[in-house]
């Protein structure tokens, strides 16, 4: 039998911080409930100028850092 014990490539979307840091908490606890953890070293916060009253969103009590881009899966010509 073969179990996979991870996600990848989860992207959390809001337009202010104190919801996005409620939705970062629930999904950790959630995870914790199966067996999973979000790993703080992996995920990345992307703020807009709309989303200006904070940027540091915690996971396991660590801020997570700031991306400035974000690339995904680009196809060579």
């Amino acid at each position: 039998m073969c179990e996979l014990d991870f996600a990848d490539d989860i992207a959390l979307i809001d337009d202010s911080w104190s919801t996005m840091q409620l939705n970062a908490s629930v999904l950790q606890e959630e995870a914790s409930k199966v067996g999973l953890l979000l790993n703080s070293d992996k995920c990345k916060v992307m703020t807009t100028s709309a989303w200006n009253d904070r940027s540091d969103i915690q996971v396991e009590e660590r801020d997570l850092e700031l991306a400035s881009d974000f690339c995904y899966l680009q196809r060579k010509l």
